[in-house]
């Protein structure tokens, strides 16, 4: 995306944004009998306002060559801005004031039945979830030519009518579950098999817990199976409160019951539900919850769901889908073979490296076979390693070269993998200081990062460095 032409089509949309807002809190200050109503759609209309001008920032800031911009996005942006001026438009006082006039009434009233909002809510949300992942710079996709085989298997099983309900791709961290899914997704969604997607992150307050799960799903659900709104609206209007009730209640009402009400088709639909870092879910019990319900809609005989669930090989997980045995199949990323995890790697510093020879105007035979094999037997099997060790050679302010030299002349003994990614990463910190400088970063280190790793929940910036006064 161009960055000019991106950033003036998001401004123009987060304009559209404040106008809205301003007409509905007109509305609030003379329409009595639909508060709640004004309410959740201004909220709606405010969160993705939010989430237009991160990506705006995005555009216009340093990343903004990273975006996952493509033309789906530019699309997205344009369908945005109309679907928001002909809400405009709806709720526009002049317009229902001269209809009221029309038919003899004076008062102002809100011209949107609570089906309309219940419709303007979800597609709402489904904007501002696309958006959302659109900003997720660091969550790249597969490179062309990695995971083949892995991903040629996901994809058998989404478009088999005779697949298991749930795959599980489960690995432990570092392995790349989190890019796989996205890979996913996005290969879903251009073969219109993508019912929706839902990324926990731990420590967010909308992710980083089940409570939004089920309304999301179903927000973004309803957009590719439209059938399933009339109960979904019936569900909210018996309960407008229902996106707070418990899991089950959130599964049966919006999602379960809603899916049996779709009708019968020549053709079964089949969708495929995305549900990345389920170990990142806030409440054990609730991960066991969510494990019991999903097999649940298999009774559906005219839609045919499937999850791909990513996660850590956690206790929890690994009992609660031993309690779903017959209703899921699984695939363990780091029993994968050596010689593959090699390949895909070997490829990703291929590529990587390349990309810096273009931006540096290095040797095309820089840095050479021996240096990538020296990179990539200190990798495997992590791909976070991978890029960790890339961010560290690529860093703008320091010499690459120098830099890799010192990764691949580092001797040291490392009881870990892990070890030997990160301990030669972190002594170049020390680079250059003397002993006083050297002393004040390593406690400064301590400091920050012990803090980090006893905290229960992950804390902001902000707040982390309010709660060690820095």
């Amino acid at each position: 995306m161009d960055p000019l032409s991106g950033a003036a089509s998001v401004i123009a949309v987060i304009h559209l944004t404040g106008s809205i807002v301003q007409i509905c809190g007109k509305y609030l200050n003379n329409v009595k009998n639909a508060t709640q109503d004004i309410l959740r759609f201004q909220e709606k209309i405010t969160a993705l306002a939010l989430v237009l001008r991160s990506l705006d920032e995005l555009i216009r800031g340093s990343d903004g060559n990273k975006l996952t911009a493509t033309q789906d996005l530019v699309d997205n942006i344009v369908k945005c801005s109309s679907a928001l001026t002909n809400l405009k438009d709806k709720i526009n006082p002049e317009t229902t004031q001269r209809r009221m006039r029309k038919w003899g009434l004076q008062a102002l009233k809100w011209p949107l039945a609570r089906s309309e909002v219940d419709f303007a809510i979800m597609e709402l949300e489904w904007y501002k979830t696309t958006f959302a992942l659109s900003l997720q710079v660091d969550q790249t996709e597969c490179l062309p030519g990695t995971r083949v085989d892995l991903l040629r298997e996901i994809e058998e099983w989404a478009k088999s009518p005779h697949g298991k309900c749930i795959f599980w791709l489960n690995g432990m961290a570092g392995t790349g579950k989190s890019t796989i899914s996205q890979t996913v997704a996005s290969r879903l969604k251009e073969q219109q098999l993508l019912g929706a997607s839902f990324f926990f992150r731990r420590g967010e307050e909308d992710r980083g817990t089940a409570k939004k799960l089920f309304p999301t799903l179903t927000e973004q659900l309803v957009i590719s199976i439209p059938q399933m709104l009339p109960r979904v609206q019936k569900a909210i209007d018996d309960d407008p409160n229902i996106s707070e009730k418990v899991l089950r209640e959130q599964f049966e009402k919006l999602l379960l019951n809603p899916l049996f009400g779709v009708g019968q088709r020549e053709e079964t639909a089949r969708r495929v539900i995305v549900i990345d870092a389920l170990d990142e879910c806030g409440l054990e019990d609730d991960i066991g919850t969510i494990l019991r319900l999903l097999p649940q809609v298999q009774k559906s005989t005219s839609v045919q769901l499937r999850f791909l669930l990513t996660s850590r090989p956690e206790l929890t997980i690994r009992l609660g889908f031993e309690g779903i045995a017959d209703a899921h199949q699984d695939l363990v990323l780091h029993e994968i073979e050596m010689p593959v995890i090699e390949h895909d790697i070997s490829l990703y510093f291929e590529d990587q490296f390349q990309r810096l020879k273009q931006r540096r105007s290095f040797p095309s035979d820089w840095p050479g076979d021996a240096a990538t094999k020296g990179l990539v037997d200190r990798a495997v099997p992590l791909f976070i390693a991978a890029a960790t060790l890339c961010r560290f050679i690529d860093d703008a302010k320091w010499n690459p070269q120098k830099r890799l030299e010192a990764i691949l002349t580092d001797q040291s003994t490392y009881v870990s993998k892990m070890d030997s990614t990160y301990i030669p990463v972190l002594k170049q910190l020390l680079t250059g200081q003397n002993e006083t400088e050297s002393r004040t970063l390593l406690e400064e280190f301590k400091e920050i990062v012990g803090v980090i790793i006893i905290l229960a929940i992950p804390l902001s910036i902000n707040s982390l460095s309010h709660l060690i006064d820095r």
